[in-house]
């Protein structure tokens, strides 16, 4: 498996990418607001609300999605997500989303006499979504995804007595392989101060197919799914989504 310093490292380069080309756009917005201004005072920055309907719901559009929330799990040490996505625009309702990620879980107290465990790997999900508008800078999104995990597990445990010596073991297995399904409800608002990027969130229900099990010490943790003894689990992504492609 690769280090996961490649994962991160892949997907901060998009990050800084993605940054800097919004600040670039940004730049150049204001750049034009203050020439405009100067010309004809009356012209301001577009309201979101303001656009039309082809600008709100293109033909065909490509955009970049960054779940900034599993960001804020990189600085500890018992979970590591990073996740993102890009999404095609057709026929102004329906988003195809593929969607990649990488997760290390290495919780303190995954089973009874644990020392140690930790659970690895990457995912993806691809699916579909038909997106609705509540307003002119406010939409709904329903969809549906099919998840794959790719991962690794390994961990220590120690069984204590008060007659005999401890009993100290190991068990790790990799190339191990998860898919599920995924129910998919979201909304997303515009931002207006940097035209073509919005903040939106996913509530996610994933129900699990399959896994490879071990016996006697079954796996603990799948990334990009979760638990294995939870059957379906809940989710909530937060993410910045922006426009790169407009047709």
């Amino acid at each position: 498996m690769k280090s996961p310093y490649d994962h991160i490292f892949r997907v901060t380069l998009v990050l800084g990418l993605l940054t800097a080309f919004m600040l670039q756009r940004l730049s150049a917005q204001e750049m034009d607001t203050v020439t405009t201004v100067v010309e004809t005072p009356a012209t301001e920055v577009v309201d979101p609300a303001d656009l039309p309907e082809d600008d709100r719901f293109p033909l065909f559009a490509v955009d970049l999605v960054l779940d900034y929330g599993k960001l804020l799990t990189l600085p500890f040490d018992f979970e590591t997500k990073i996740d993102g996505s890009v999404n095609v625009i057709i026929f102004r309702r329906l988003v195809f989303a593929g969607e990649y990620g990488y997760g290390k879980l290495t919780p303190n107290n995954s089973f009874e006499n644990f020392q140690s465990y930790r659970s690895e790997g990457t995912y993806y999900r691809i699916g579909l979504d038909y997106k609705m508008e509540f307003n002119p800078t406010t939409y709904y999104y329903v969809g549906a995804r099919y998840a794959v995990s790719n991962f690794e597990d390994e961990g220590v445990f120690v069984v204590g007595s008060d007659l005999w010596n401890n009993f100290a073991g190991s068990f790790g297995t990799r190339n191990m392989t998860a898919d599920w399904y995924e129910v998919i409800i979201g909304s997303e608002s515009a931002m207006r101060k940097l035209p073509g990027a919005y903040l939106g969130f996913y509530f996610r229900v994933r129900i699990m197919r399959s896994y490879d099990r071990r016996s006697p010490i079954d796996v603990y943790s799948i990334p990009g799914y979760g638990r294995t003894f939870d059957k379906s689990i809940p989710a909530l992504n937060l993410y910045l989504r922006y426009r790169l492609i407009k047709g």
